[in-house]
C-alpha cells in the first residue's frame, strides 16, 4: 500500500542511531519479520531527495483506530537520513509496503531438543530481529543473537532484544562493548557453534554487511545448519521495476543461476540459493 504515514515519536537512541514510530491508515496489513517499508521524508508529490529509502520494520503492531504502528531503526548516512532525524511528531513520510519476502516462521513445536533461533547481526543489519525475536518466541523458540559492531555506539536496540526473551551476545571492533570482547560477530558464531554439542540451533538468520554474511554463511554451510540471509542491495523502486537490486541465485529446482531481484525473491533469501563463489 502506498499511504501516507504520521510520524508518531523520533527517538535518538545513540549519537548517530535513531529509532522512528510510524501511524500506519486504517487497512495497512501487518509486516512480517523481515519484510520492508520504502519511505520519503515528504508526503508532497514533488520530493528532494527524489528516491524513497528501503528500511526494515523493526516492529509492528496494531493502532487503537484499525491501522498499524511501524518502527524503523535507521542511522544518519546522508542526506536522506539526516532529514529523517529532523522529523517531529506530526511530520508526515510517504510509505509503501509492506515489501518483500521475510524471514520463515516455524509452524511445527521444536522437534527434541532442537528449539534455538540463533540470529547473527551486523550494526544496523539488527533491524529485522526484534520483531523476529517476538514472533520466535511466541512460536516457543529460544532466541540467541549473536551481536558484532564497529564499536558500543553501534550496538543499536539491544535492550530491546533482551527486553522481548533473546539472548544477546555482543563484540565491536574496538573492542569498548559491554562484554569487552574485540573481533568480529564470526568469532562469537564460531565458539557458538563448538558449543553446540546437544545440536540445539534450529536455523541461522543472518543481516548486516554482505562480506559479515558471506563470513557467516560460510560457517552455517560447514556446520550443515539451515540459514537465510537478509540481502543488503540499492533499491530504488522496491518494487521489481527498476532492476537495481539483482543478485544471483540458484534458478529452483536447477543447478543454473540468474539474476533476481532482491526486492521481490528477497530480501531473505535461503542460502541453498546463493553461489558459493561470491553474490
Amino acid at each position: 500500500m502506498d499511504v501516507v504515514a504520521t510520524v508518531a515519536t523520533n527517538d535518538r537512541i545513540t549519537s548517530s542511531g535513531f529509532v522512528m514510530e510510524l501511524r500506519l491508515p486504517p487497512g495497512t496489513p501487518p509486516y512480517a519479520p523481515g519484510r520492508f517499508l520504502m519511505l520519503a521524508p515528504s508526503a508532497a508529490p514533488i520530493r528532494d531527495p527524489f528516491l524513497r529509502r528501503p528500511f526494515s520494520a523493526l516492529d509492528d503492531r496494531p493502532s487503537n483506530d484499525g491501522g498499524r504502528v511501524v518502527s524503523i531503526l535507521y542511522e544518519i548516512v546522508g542526506r536522506g537520513t539526516a532529514l529523517f532525524a529532523e522529523a517531529t511528531p506530526g511530520a508526515r513520510f510517504r510509505t509503501l509496503g509492506p515489501l518483500g519476502k521475510g524471514f520463515p516462521l516455524p509452524s511445527t513445536p521444536p522437534t527434541g531438543d532442537r528449539d534455538e533461533a540463533l540470529l547473527v547481526a551486523g550494526g544496523v543489519g539488527v533491524a529485522p530481529f526484534p520483531l523476529l525475536t517476538r514472533m520466535l518466541r511466541a512460536a516457543g523458540r529460544e532466541v540467541r543473537v549473536l551481536f558484532g559492531a564497529r564499536d558500543r555506539d553501534h550496538l543499536f536496540v539491544v535492550d530491546r532484544l533482551r527486553a522481548l526473551g533473546a539472548s544477546v551476545e555482543t563484540i565491536t571492533d574496538a573492542g569498548d562493548g559491554p562484554s569487552g570482547r574485540k573481533g568480529l560477530v564470526t568469532r562469537l558464531l564460531e565458539d557458538r557453534l563448538a558449543r553446540d554439542d546437544a545440536g540445539r540451533i534450529e536455523r541461522v538468520s543472518v543481516c548486516g554487511p554482505e562480506p559479515m554474511m558471506a563470513a557467516v554463511v560460510d560457517l552455517a554451510r560447514a556446520a550443515a545448519l539451515p540459514t537465510e540471509v537478509s540481502m543488503e542491495r540499492r533499491m530504488a523502486c522496491g518494487f521489481g521495476v527498476c532492476w537495481t537490486c539483482v543478485c544471483r541465485q540458484r534458478v529452483r529446482g536447477g543447478d543454473d543461476y540468474e539474476n533476481t531481484r532482491t526486492c521481490m525473491d528477497g530480501p531473505v533469501i535461503d542460502i541453498d540459493r546463493l553461489p558459493e563463489d561470491g553474490w
